[in-house]
């Protein structure tokens, strides 16, 4: 949804809310900026728990990229297809320019689309670009793949540091690439096992 933050930018809703930093995702986050200024659209391919919410996330704090003047709408999850352009409609400020005429980025994180549902918003959305979010292993139409691989141990370190607010001890250090090794350097659920590893 676009709510505005200033006169000369406009943010989504809280469920993207901006992130303040992202860890380990530099290469991730450059290959897809990289895809939206030459303006592909993008399907993040990651398994569940390797991050690709955050990725969808940090491009809502990214500056607006050239050729998308209308702003970022973020999407609701889990609404039929045919009910996708009522939603937006009803999120975006009203105007002129009309639903598949507008240049926007249009994030959904559904990682059940199909090539059908991807389709579908193509068509709902002619001129602006898609970021969405699937499995590796599913058809994600002709968007551009990301692939959203575990951290590796040296980032997930430095994540659960982040979460904990605090350098780790050699100790802690070691507990958590051992548990980033056995998560296979899956965000979601490493700051949880870590506290719990390590208190």
């Amino acid at each position: 949804m676009i709510v505005p933050e200033d006169p000369a930018r406009a943010s989504p809703s809280a469920a993207l809310r901006p992130l303040t930093s992202l860890v380990g995702r530099g290469g991730e986050l450059g290959r897809l900026l990289g895809h939206l200024d030459a303006r592909r659209s993008v399907r993040l391919e990651a398994s569940r728990g390797a991050g690709a919410t955050a990725l969808l996330r940090a491009v809502c704090a990214e500056p607006p990229r050239p050729g998308i003047a209308d702003g970022t709408l973020a999407l609701p999850v889990g609404l039929p297809m045919s009910d996708l352009g009522a939603v937006a409609a009803q999120l975006l400020p009203a105007g002129p320019t009309p639903l598949g005429q507008r240049q926007m980025l249009v994030l959904l994180d559904d990682r059940d689309l199909s090539a059908e549902d991807v389709a579908s918003l193509q068509r709902t959305f002619a001129r602006s670009l898609l970021v969405v979010t699937g499995d590796p292993q599913a058809d994600g139409g002709d968007l551009v793949p990301v692939a959203v691989h575990g951290l590796s141990q040296h980032h997930a370190v430095g994540l659960i540091e982040a979460a904990m607010g605090r350098a780790l001890s050699i100790e802690e250090g070691r507990a958590a690439r051992h548990v980033a090794t056995a998560v296979e350097g899956m965000p979601a659920p490493l700051d949880p096992a870590c506290l719990l590893y390590t208190s």
